[in-house]
């Protein structure tokens, strides 16, 4: 998973495992009663799987699943492989400071949460050591910046460089974009906290701490590189990225699909596994939906062709617009947890349209190139900085050597806060 953890000045990451929502949309046909959307008019728990034990130092194993998030893809009844990892007391030292295993523990479990709700994976290993590794060095990276920017303040902490209405303000800014994008359960701080210490065990301390680091990191950051560099993107190169991703300035018009939705119950995993099996099978994925779906009473519409523009995906709950965007045509995904539902795709066809013109996309673009000169001028600062910082790790096969490549950053913020993160 790659990871975006520091360049954050001119983009926010939530990082939420993504929330249900109440509503629904589409028409109903007239006389049915749906557990769900339905069609146009004119148109007919959890398993735990298995795991490895990996023995480390500390002589305690510490369960790891990373499937407690309350909206999330579930894995098929063979599970997700996750590692189980044990971490000592003392994962790691940065300088003077030292990052502890519940400080780790938590960024760790979130970023696995993370890892098995946005994946399409299944029935595989979740990459547990790889996550390991890019959480140490992200949180490795923010110490680092943090340290720097006290010496530059002439050794002043961070609660002294930003009071803590700063931070508030802040948190009120974030619950303001979690609104905006949907998530309704946010309508105060005060729920931010609340899904911190819910989610992640995030106490309202160490919530506004973490979001006191991000503030001064990014200020830091700003003084330090962003505000002396070069903000000119020559239109030769813009137009150059233009020309060879023009999928990312392609927007569809709409999508065709159908959908196997049924209550989620003491007998999910055998509806899972049963469902999983027939489609192995090649049965036609509108028998599987009329045999195993509850959306209508009516059998003849379960698995019926929907038909919707973009705009109409966009406005329905989790999962379709997150899915459909990402799904190819004839395509089978799932089995997704959502509204308390358990979901299963297939996309018949996209409507594709019209590539934006370059004069439109022009200014993404310049934004996307500039903050690839964000990540590569913060790489090159947190190589100089670990330079001359003693950088410990006492994760077992984890190494933090000077010498090991600083990756930009790119993905995931460290110590992320997320729609739920803080």
């Amino acid at each position: 998973m790659p990871f975006k953890a520091l360049i954050l000045l001119l983009t926010f990451s939530c990082g939420i495992a993504v929330h249900a929502q109440d509503d629904s949309s589409g028409d109903t046909p007239k006389g049915e009663s749906p557990k769900g959307d339905s069609p146009k008019k004119d148109e007919g728990k959890k398993d735990e799987g298995k795991k490895d034990e990996k023995k480390g130092p500390s002589g305690e194993v510490k369960k790891l699943t990373g499937n407690d998030a309350g909206t999330r893809p579930i894995g098929p009844t063979t599970g997700p492989v996750v590692r189980e990892y044990e971490f000592p007391p003392i994962v790691a030292v940065v300088g003077e400071e030292s990052i502890s295993r519940q400080m780790f523990q938590t960024e760790y479990q979130r970023r696995l949460v993370e890892y098995q709700s946005a994946s399409q994976l299944r029935m595989v290993e979740v990459p547990t050591q790889r996550i390991v590794k890019e959480t140490l060095e992200d949180l490795v990276h923010s110490r680092l910046l943090v340290q720097s920017a006290v010496r530059k303040a002439g050794g002043r902490e961070p609660i002294e460089l930003v009071p803590e209405e700063k931070v508030m303000e802040e948190i009120d800014r974030r619950v303001e974009d979690l609104k905006n994008r949907g998530y309704r359960e946010f309508t105060s701080r005060e729920d931010y906290f609340a899904s911190q210490l819910k989610q992640f065990g995030k106490s309202r301390d160490k919530v506004i701490e973490d979001v006191r680091d991000r503030i001064l990191i990014n200020s830091y950051l700003w003084e330090e590189i962003f505000k002396s560099l070069d903000r000119f993107i020559p239109p030769s190169e813009s137009r150059s990225y233009y020309r060879n991703h023009l999928g990312e300035f392609t927007q569809p018009l709409g999508y065709s699909f159908r959908r196997i939705q049924f209550q989620d119950a003491f007998n999910t995993n055998e509806k899972v596994r049963a469902i999983q099996e027939t489609l192995r099978q090649n049965e036609p994925f509108v028998d599987v939906a009329k045999k195993h779906s509850e959306e209508f009473q009516s059998v003849n519409l379960r698995g019926r062709l929907w038909e919707k523009s973009f705009e109409e995906v966009q406005q329905m709950p989790f999962p379709f617009p997150q899915i459909l965007s990402k799904m190819k045509e004839k395509e089978v995904s799932g089995p997704y947890r959502a509204q308390g539902q358990i979901f299963f795709v297939l996309l018949e066809t996209v409507k594709k349209g019209e590539p934006a013109t370059y004069e439109k996309a022009q200014p993404a673009i310049e934004a996307k190139l500039l903050g690839l000169r964000h990540e590569a001028s913060t790489a090159t600062l947190l190589r100089k900085l670990k330079r001359g910082t003693r950088i410990e790790s006492y994760i077992e096969g984890i190494s933090l050597s000077e010498d090991d490549e600083v990756a930009e950053p790119q993905g995931v913020e460290s110590g992320s806060e997320g729609a739920t993160g803080g």
